[in-house]
């Protein structure tokens, strides 16, 4: 009899993975239930052992089955689906870690399912007293061990943050490193505590990402009134920065999952992969019904394992470093640094286009861009999504000459530095710059006063401060950006006057056009205006995301199915966590909503506890800013700990090379517009590129000193200038 629980499991653990369309097999809905257990519990070591055991089984059968399907699912180059991937693609300590977190979270659902179910606890009890216990010292040890790094003297001491954001927290080393979890304002809301995404408080389905999106969402224009498309990419060039997910692969194969066919059809359930959770298109869809499109190809993210290497529920792994230091231009450990770098010159490598210097080139370019042949143009750097619309990767490419200028200069100053150096302090000043045009040109558009208070109160390091981006920032409150982006991208003349546009459809993860428009692409960053946040999405997102010559994507549908795998509760938990009184009707939300907004709400959602987070969000009205008052909440609240929690920060004056005051007084002349002149040839700009051009913010020659340049005197350590 010992086994018979063991394969009830395996049937359970299996349903857990492919479908979100059984009854949850709970009396007590998991997102209705927000409390610490009162019912304690210990597990031996050899129940943990057995579970362990078990776990290792489960994921050794799937060998057969991912071997059956690996085939038919795969993904065929050029689709959407395989630019999707691309975007999401994981790197292989991504894939090895996560597959170590899988193994973990599998032996936790069986402990709580072979133990908790004896005990009579309830799973989301059982899932609190599982996260009071660790992995370590059980034979699944080793993968703790990440976690449990030491830094060493020299690394508590050096100068430069590491690539990797390892030993930023002496205390705690794993803190901010790539390939690490999310953190978490709330516990998340599975069927079973554990993974299987929610359901309704109805208990029925939650309705279709593509039909809240097809329903809430309008393609019209709605310009801002004064914010340019530089905010907008800026913005999501920090996000880059700061977060990005990695699709699961399959478990014994470095293969990509497919969940839907070439055609957006529907696989035969035989060959659906448990980590598929496609995104289903309603029979009636205005838009896909005339295109024949079922679904969507939606793969889970990859599972990432508990800080504290702790038992628990299913974490998601964050490929970025979750720091602001420039992870999306120098990579996110070590190895990929070194392939981006010059080691001779301390530059970052590039790719030289007539005559001018470009991000390195991809060899095999219909591997990893949308291109007809491999010799086309598909860009390099230090994130997959470099290639994603041709605005970011202006933004990389103009940081990458940054770096690159500063290297060649800070040579030139310091005849005796080698390589290394030369690298680590012009890093060191981009990174420096990022921060500097982020928390005092950027964000300021962004937030409200009351926020931006709380943001810029404190310079210093705060070691209790875990800077551990936020899934919610991450799923959702950054994301609401994109709805900034317009469907048609301006470029512009010497004279800042458009001469001609592109589709935005053309040109996903087809970065050719910046070869030839680089300049004018970055005056239509500097002039066209972004559009407002909100339900006015690009059709070219919602409708047409990395389309080819049948179909594409829906950018929007894909954001709320990401919150739903990662476990995100409902948009009223989180006006409740951020001072807004919780609401039992859809009526209720008229203190942040339109009449207009709760009525779409009601028509999609069954409940106000469903709304999604991202769509609650975008929904709000705005408060002396950007953002209604949830979004600005759970923003400000990553910008604050992304501050206080980095030792590194350039602003601190305790790390263990700060900046001088001198130096300090540099940095904090650089601009945006500053970037843009010192790297490409536009001759002029307005001093504030987040604006439009008005009276107060005319454009001005690049060489005029209104637009202040960083004088590298400063660095220049046997200058007299240094040493006044």
């Amino acid at each position: 009899m010992k086994y018979i629980p063991h394969l009830c499991i395996l049937l359970g653990i299996f349903l857990v993975e492919v479908s979100t369309l059984l009854p949850s097999p709970l009396d007590d809905s998991p997102q209705m239930i927000e409390h610490q257990s009162k019912n304690i519990f210990k597990i031996n070591i050899d129940e943990i052992e057995d579970a362990i055991e078990f776990a290792s089984k489960y994921t050794g059968l799937m060998n057969r089955f991912e071997n059956t399907i690996k085939s038919p699912t795969r993904i065929v180059p050029g689709t959407p689906a395989h630019a999707s991937f691309l975007n999401l693609q994981p790197d292989q300590t991504a894939v090895d870690r996560g597959r170590q977190a899988r193994l973990a979270l599998k032996a936790s659902c069986q402990l709580a399912y072979s133990t908790c179910f004896k005990e009579h606890m309830n799973l989301i009890e059982c899932n609190e007293n599982l996260q009071q216990m660790s992995f370590h010292n059980t034979s699944l040890g080793f993968i703790c061990d990440h976690l449990d790094k030491k830094c060493s003297p020299e690394e508590e001491l050096n100068s430069y943050r590491s690539i990797d954001g390892t030993c930023n927290h002496i205390d705690k080393a794993y803190l901010g490193e790539s390939y690490t979890a999310y953190t978490r304002f709330l516990n998340p809301h599975y069927i079973n505590a554990f993974e299987i995404p929610k359901r309704s408080v109805s208990k029925a389905m939650m309705p279709l990402p593509r039909k809240i999106s097809s329903t809430i969402v309008n393609n019209e224009n709605n310009p801002h009134e004064y914010l340019t498309s530089a905010f907008t990419q800026w913005g999501i060039f920090i996000e880059e920065d700061l977060s990005r997910f990695a699709s699961t692969i399959m478990i014994h194969y470095n293969e990509s999952i497919g969940c839907c066919d070439e055609d957006g059809l529907t696989f035969a359930p035989r060959y659906i992969h448990p980590s598929c959770m496609p995104i289903a298109v309603p029979l009636k869809d205005k838009f896909y019904k005339t295109k024949r499109v079922q679904c969507m190809n939606y793969v889970r993210s990859i599972t990432a394992l508990r800080p504290d290497c702790s038992m628990g529920h299913r974490e998601q792994m964050n490929q970025a470093t979750h720091y602001l230091d420039g992870s999306q231009i120098y990579g996110p450990s070590a190895e990929k640094s070194l392939h981006l770098r010059d080691i001779e010159s301390g530059k970052l490598k590039t790719s030289i286009i007539d005559n001018k210097p470009f991000l390195p080139l991809h060899t095999d370019a219909k591997q990893f861009c949308m291109v007809n042949s491999d010799t086309d143009v598909c860009f390099k750097s230090g994130d997959n999504r470099v290639n994603f619309i041709p605005q970011l990767t202006v933004m990389q490419t103009l940081w990458m000459r940054e770096h690159n200028r500063l290297a060649e200069e800070l040579t030139q100053l310091n005849e005796d530095w080698d390589a290394e150096t030369v690298f680590q302090e012009a890093r060191r000043i981009v990174i420096a710059e990022m921060q500097h045009i982020t928390y005092n040109e950027w964000i300021k558009y962004l937030l409200d006063t009351s926020n931006l208070n709380k943001i810029v109160k404190y310079d210093d390091f705060n070691k209790h401060i875990d800077p551990t981006v936020s899934n919610e920032f991450a799923t959702s409150g950054i994301r609401v950006l994109y709805a900034m982006i317009p469907n048609i991208i301006s470029l512009m003349d010497e004279n800042n006057m458009e001469n001609s546009t592109l589709r935005l459809l053309n040109h996903f993860n087809n970065p050719g056009i910046i070869v030839t428009h680089f300049d004018s692409l970055l005056r239509g960053l500097a002039n066209q205006r972004a559009q407002k946040i909100g339900v006015h999405y690009s059709m070219d997102l919602t409708n047409n995301l990395f389309a080819d010559a049948k179909f594409g994507y829906d950018l929007l549908s894909f954001d709320i199915q990401r919150g739903r795998d990662h476990g995100l509760p409902g948009y009223n938990f989180y006006r409740q966590l951020c001072g807004l009184p919780k609401v039992l009707e859809f009526k209720d939300l008229k203190d942040v909503m339109s009449k207009s907004a709760r009525l779409s709400l009601s028509l999609v959602y069954k409940h106000v506890d469903d709304i999604d987070l991202i769509i609650g969000g975008l929904l709000e009205k705005p408060v002396d800013s950007l953002l209604g008052p949830t979004m600005s909440c759970i923003i400000a609240d990553q910008f604050m700990r992304t501050k206080q929690g980095d030792r590194f920060f350039y602003t601190n004056t305790n790390q263990p090379k700060p900046f001088s005051e001198l130096q300090l007084n540099e940095i904090r002349k650089v601009t945006l517009a500053r970037i843009f002149c010192d790297n490409s040839d536009i001759g002029n700009i307005q001093r504030e590129v987040f604006k439009n051009i008005d009276d107060s913010n005319s454009p001005v020659s690049c060489t005029d000193d209104s637009i202040p340049k960083l004088n590298l005197m400063a660095w220049n350590y046997g200058s007299e200038m240094y040493l006044l």
